[in-house]
């Protein structure tokens, strides 16, 4: 008798080296380049493949049509990752005891730094060293008040170690919420601009709506399209990120010389620029609480200041946010 074909016994077979990776390729219409790929150069898993460089594509023959086909593909793929990892991040800081608690007290803008360089747990917040602070950004006067926040919860609780009850980021109005403060409180608060007024509930629900179908599509990318805008609405502002600024905030897996002559697709720029977004996120879910919005949004003004950042340049990055806004939301943007 005849042995069935192989094709027909592979249930009981281990999964061939490179099969995910095969499988993608002729998805994408491009099984020719499979056995180059895989049993040439050893790039036999999905894992490696995303890390290919265009010079190892042009190494490996493949045309520049399918090269540019490949490499959309694959940025779509990382992309879709990065957006994954940014919401279990943005969950994991809304859920986190230590984040919370760095909210509390108005140091918020660590809580990624904290849960990063694993303090996770309060108990971690009491063993922490003047060097990890330093490590992990805060300035001496920050770390002398997250200290004194740490010494009051102890003697408040004899000794014990309470965890701070964890509750859930704003998102739609509710009879629990906390309200904006009475009209007699707003000038202590800094009144609003000339021209603007403070959002009513239904301008409130509208925003953390829209921005809930913002985050959907990255920080990073809504970032780069941010700065993209000021940019090529204001070149001027390209002064205010020389190349010793971006350095701070380079990728340490990039070489950021090498986008010094275009600064449109700078890793560092992104970076940065994530953290603005990120900021803006954060007075988004501080809406119906101005009590710590206002002294929040000072703080970080103040910080921005020593980078040259003065009155003059709201109007062009408020622009450049409009329209960063508008393209993202489309049918559903609205001035208001």
């Amino acid at each position: 008798t005849r042995s069935p074909p192989r094709h027909l016994a592979t249930d009981s077979c281990p999964p061939s080296p490179g099969g995910e990776v095969a499988a993608f390729l002729r998805d994408l219409g491009l099984p020719q380049y499979a056995s180059m790929l895989l049993i040439a150069n050893g790039f036999d898993d999905m894992e490696t493949l995303l890390c290919i460089e265009d010079d190892d594509l042009l190494e490996l023959g493949i045309g520049p049509c399918h090269m540019v086909k490949l490499r959309r593909k694959l940025h779509e793929i990382q992309h879709r990752e990065a957006v994954e990892k940014e919401k279990q991040r943005m969950a994991k800081e809304v859920e986190n005891p230590v984040a919370v608690f760095l909210r509390d007290i108005g140091l918020g803008q660590y809580a990624s730094a904290f849960l990063d360089g694993g303090f996770d747990e309060m108990l971690t917040l009491f063993d922490m060293e003047e060097s990890d602070m330093k490590d992990l950004g805060l300035p001496r006067g920050h770390s002398l008040k997250l200290r004194r926040r740490l010494r009051e919860m102890t003697s408040t609780q004899d000794g014990a170690v309470p965890e701070p009850q964890v509750e859930p980021m704003p998102s739609t109005p509710s009879s629990e919420q906390v309200l904006p403060p009475p009209p007699e409180m707003v000038p202590r608060l800094r009144s609003p601009p000339s021209g603007s007024t403070l959002p009513d509930e239904a301008g409130m629900t509208a925003v953390e709506r829209s921005w809930e179908c913002l985050q959907a599509r990255g920080v990073e990318e809504m970032a780069q399209t941010f700065y993209r805008h000021l940019f090529l609405t204001s070149p001027e502002a390209m002064a205010l990120f020389p190349m010793e600024v971006r350095r701070k905030y380079r990728d340490w897996m990039t070489d950021e010389s090498a986008y010094e002559d275009n600064v449109y697709e700078s890793p560092a720029l992104r970076k940065l620029f994530a953290k603005m977004i990120n900021a803006i996120g954060c007075t988004v879910a501080g809406l119906h609480d101005f009590g710590k919005l206002v002294p929040m949004l000072t703080q970080l003004g103040s910080r921005h200041a020593n980078y040259g950042i003065g009155d003059a340049h709201w109007p062009m990055m408020r622009k450049a946010l409009i329209s960063t806004l508008r393209e993202y939301l489309k049918g559903s943007f609205t001035h208001e």
